[in-house]
């Protein structure tokens, strides 16, 4: 599988399921993508995770096949949600999808699924997490 295609893929879910949550809930949803790669419940690649059927809405509402089918998804969902928000979001989602993509990479959370609620309490956890590392 093509780096960049994986990286769309990544980025694109944390933008979904995340984007304009702050990073810590936008890491908190790698975090989770990694965590099932390393369980054996779950596919263990990154875009079998993304693609595993049911898990991610964004994967049904899209085309998925090619990094231009990626590509296309990310104008619509950009478009979509830049009324709402800053566009530095995606940004910010890239730039998490490629930390959590790196081979040394360990989430902060043993996590595999997650929800508005856990996203929020697991925010202060990175945040306090955060602030100790320094």
């Amino acid at each position: 599988m093509a780096y960049i295609y994986l990286l769309l893929s990544m980025a694109l879910t944390i933008y979904d399921e995340a984007g304009g949550q702050g990073t810590q809930a936008m890491s908190f949803v790698a975090d989770t993508v990694i965590n099932r790669v390393h369980n054996p419940r779950f596919p263990n690649t990154v875009d079998g995770v993304i693609y595993q059927r049911g898990q991610f809405a964004w994967t049904s509402k899209y085309r998925h096949k090619s990094t231009e089918d990626l590509n296309h998804a990310k104008q619509i969902m950009i478009r979509r949600k830049e009324r709402h928000q800053s566009p530095i979001i995606w940004i910010q989602a890239i730039d998490i999808a490629s930390k959590s993509l790196a081979h040394d990479y360990t989430p902060k959370t043993h996590e595999l699924y997650f929800s508005t609620k856990t996203i929020k309490a697991h925010s202060y956890s990175y945040k306090h997490h955060s602030k100790h590392k320094r």
